[in-house]
């Protein structure tokens, strides 16, 4: 076939490859990316290249598929391009913010005089690859978890506010830690975890001391497991210790062939929990994924017993390095009793 231009040839081109072009630009900011959209037809397997107008070198890639959309950073060394991965764009979680933040800490330890003095993409693991190698310990885990604000499983955004703070407070509440975080709805009724502020009385003395937390790394410097421990009283009636605090992790990594058994018990009537079997979340070599999904199968009696809310409901979970039980509360029982049909 005989081409009669150049721009036939390359409308040709991009038709058997994989969109790469970076045909569109738009500006450097939350705002433009939630509005991006893309008007020609595009094929399911390919995706869109965007550039930035006023940020060179950093781009969007945009999946029409899987709808993600990934800030990569171009970058040249020793003659070669690489594309640095810099995080999955969350909306209200992590976006342009917190990609130029994580690009000056890249630049304060890979560059030098302005020059690459060594190749980040071969040292650096990103968010998702970090939760994809499986090899965070239980308490990075849960940092993550809470540093992103609880993200939802499968699709995009983050838990509500009431119930990520109730997994906080079995992941690490019932300690000191807890009294900074103020857990609040966005207007995407998605949590927005806040750090506290000093409390004044009227006449401007502290009466409740915030130590200058702004963070959760220094949340997690002043509170470290085992330190804050709400003891048994009013804000913790029955004594229990959160997963991050526990004692019997000794830095147990999500991994292993041994998997845990998860059980609930309704008055003495003890049931397992079986896995969600949607897909394999065990590889080959016996690293088990960071999280995992269980259900519990009841019979009639039983959903009768849970919805009468007269039932004493104790959930937990058995493992050679990890332990746990904790009775559900009546708000979590009338919270869960939505879930049955």
């Amino acid at each position: 076939m005989e081409y009669t231009s150049l721009k036939f040839f390359i409308e040709k081109y991009k038709i058997k490859g994989r969109q790469r072009e970076a045909k569109y630009k738009i500006r450097f900011t939350n705002t433009a990316i939630d509005n991006f959209k893309v008007k020609d037809k595009l094929d399911k397997g390919k995706f869109i290249k965007v550039r930035f107008k006023d940020q060179r070198g950093i781009y969007l890639y945009w999946s029409p598929k899987t709808l993600t959309k990934k800030f990569y950073l171009r970058l040249k060394f020793n003659g070669r391009d690489y594309d640095l991965d810099l995080g999955t764009y969350l909306k209200g979680t992590y976006g342009c913010d917190e990609v130029l933040s994580k690009l000056s800490d890249i630049y304060k330890k890979y560059k030098e005089k302005g020059k690459w003095k060594s190749n980040p993409k071969e040292e650096i693991l990103t968010k998702s690859e970090l939760m994809d190698s499986q090899k965070l310990t239980i308490r990075q885990v849960i940092e993550k978890l809470c540093e992103y604000n609880f993200p939802r499983k499968d699709v995009e955004g983050r838990l509500a506010s009431t119930t990520a703070r109730q997994h906080s407070l079995f992941l690490l509440g019932h300690n000191k830690r807890i009294n900074h975080l103020d857990f609040l709805d966005d207007i995407n009724g998605m949590c927005a975890i806040q750090f506290r502020k000093d409390r004044l009385n009227r006449e401007g003395k502290i009466i409740w001391d915030s130590r200058g937390v702004k963070s959760w790394k220094e949340l997690l410097a002043h509170y470290p497991s085992g330190r804050g421990i709400n003891k048994k009283g009013w804000n913790n009636p029955s004594n229990e210790l959160s997963l991050y605090d526990t004692n019997r992790l000794k830095g147990a990594m999500v991994a292993g062939k041994t998997k845990p058994v998860a059980w609930a018990d309704f008055d003495k009537e003890v049931i397992k929990a079986s896995p969600e079997k949607d897909v394999d979340r065990t590889s080959a070599n016996g690293k088990a994924s960071s999280v995992q999904f269980i259900h519990f199968k009841l019979n009639d009696n039983q959903i009768d017993k849970f919805k009468s809310g007269s039932s004493n409901i104790e959930l937990g979970i058995e493992h050679k390095e990890y332990a746990h039980s904790t009775k559900l509360t009546d708000e979590n029982i009338k919270s869960l009793t939505a879930d049955f049909i």
